[in-house]
């Protein structure tokens, strides 16, 4: 066979420190589909002046409420002849309530954080230490390791949280650690690299569906921190205001209702992709488990085995139907019940990652779901055609993860959601950040008497 070579090209990624050099290639003998053919090699070559700017930081600290200072975990500064920096991988473990700890993300100097989260959520887990969750079979005490295609998951017994979610940053990067009522000891971890501006890279974050996000970009959480909603209501998963353009990154969302086995799942989910669109705008999803790229109740819609599971596009990492004591129903309880007793209620905890796609926002915009639906599914903002079932409410937690950023770039950025606040202030301290916060104590002590005693002891799992 004949093949000509016309032209080759190199590009060099910084994020792996690898030159990749391109050729394309045409077949010039007949009888064989005409076309070009890209050939991408990876020659382990590495150019003279490449210079890895990785940085990091790993810590051991106590971490308290906002009666103190919050804990340093990250505080980086971007070099001069850097286009952008970002974030990518965050890890930690402790004691054995490590997922109720909070991380602060302040990009860029700002005052309030583009991201205020805590572990477990942000991993796409909304039931730690739960029975019914994923990798854990039927008992508290367990594990419930998972990994979401090795971009989000939990890696150990107690603790072992991680996620790289990229988060870029122009000038500097400040990351604290805190708690929301009471003391903690925790591990931190996090890295990131630079991007110089002679890299052709410098352009933006290309994601892995091929889309470039510009480097003035922001990482943007959109949180619903336990919040009720009626039947046939639209849950605001992400509101993004106009002049705003954006792409969807990550939706984690955790849902409790009551009795189990109403028909709330059957509320379907609209993306309006700029906020003029009207209704249904582009439906995403035709109920709560489609959404996830499950079907029929997660498997349990007649009291079967639910469907759990761990995948890089999506998964469901808990779903549990419990009596009004806390316990577990189990299969055979389940048969013929739907819908259950007053007083029962269903838990679900899914995950659903849009980094492959490109499914954004282009002047304002926002993903909704609704509670229930009406028999005309996904057409109508009112029940006139009546209800789909027996629709009750639903008490929402849910985080959305979305890169923003203005249209016209002397713009500020989009409007941060509020920092993460503990449920009653006034018994476990005042609201974060404090402008009384008192100066953060060093108890080397204690911290290392409370970690020797997470080694030597079985945890007592709490639920």
């Amino acid at each position: 066979s004949t093949y000509q070579a016309p032209a080759s090209s190199s590009s060099f990624d910084p994020g792996s420190g690898v030159t990749v050099h391109a050729m394309s290639c045409r077949r010039l003998t007949s009888g064989f589909a005409h076309g070009m053919i890209t050939v991408a090699v990876s020659t382990g070559l590495v150019d003279a002046e490449w210079e890895p700017r990785t940085f990091g930081s790993g810590i051991l600290a106590m971490l308290r409420n906002a009666t103190f200072q919050p804990v340093v975990v990250l505080n980086h500064t971007l070099s001069q002849d850097s286009a952008y920096g970002v974030v990518t991988h965050f890890w930690t473990t402790g004691e054995i309530v490590n997922d109720r700890i909070v991380l602060d993300y302040f990009v860029d100097g700002e005052e309030s954080p583009s991201i205020s989260m805590q572990p477990a959520m942000a991993s796409g887990q909304g039931f730690p230490r739960q029975t019914g969750n994923f990798g854990g079979g039927d008992t508290a005490a367990s594990h419930g390791v998972y990994s979401a295609g090795g971009r989000m998951g939990k890696a150990a017994q107690i603790g072992g949280w991680y996620n790289y979610h990229k988060v870029l940053f122009r000038r500097r990067i400040l990351i604290t650690a805190r708690t929301l009522d009471s003391a903690q000891v925790a591990y931190l971890n996090t890295r990131g690299y630079e991007t110089p501006n002679s890299s052709p890279n410098s352009i933006g974050l290309r994601m892995s569906s091929g889309q470039v996000v510009p480097p003035h970009a922001k990482l943007q959480l959109s949180r619903i921190d336990n919040e009720s909603y009626a039947p046939f209501s639209f849950v605001p998963i992400l509101t993004l205001p106009r002049g705003y353009a954006g792409l969807l990154y990550l939706v984690s969302i955790a849902t409790t209702t009551s009795p189990a086995g109403n028909d709330y799942i059957e509320g379907c989910w609209h993306l309006f992709t700029h906020s003029n669109q009207s209704f249904p705008g582009v439906v995403v999803g035709t109920g709560l488990e489609d959404f996830f790229d499950s079907a029929y109740w997660f498997c349990a819609l007649n009291g079967q085995q639910p469907c759990l599971f761990a995948q890089p596009a999506s998964g469901v990492l808990h779903f549990a139907r419990l009596w009004a004591n806390g316990t577990m129903m189990s299969l055979e309880e389940q048969k013929g019940q739907r819908p259950f007793p007053a007083g029962t209620r269903e838990e679900v905890g899914a995950y659903r990652m849009f980094d492959d796609e490109v499914v954004g926002f282009r002047d304002g915009g926002s993903l909704q779901w609704r509670i229930g639906d009406s028999q005309d599914k996904c057409d109508k903002t009112s029940a006139g055609s009546g209800p789909l079932g027996d629709v009750r409410a639903v008490s929402v937690r849910s985080y959305a993860w979305t890169y923003t950023w203005p249209i016209n770039s002397a713009d500020p950025p989009a409007p941060n959601a509020p920092p993460l606040q503990p449920a009653d202030s006034r018994a476990v301290g005042p609201k974060f950040p404090s402008p009384d916060a008192l100066p953060h104590p060093v108890v080397r002590a204690s911290i290392l008497r409370r970690m020797m005693a997470e080694r030597t002891s079985p945890p007592a799992f709490l639920v």
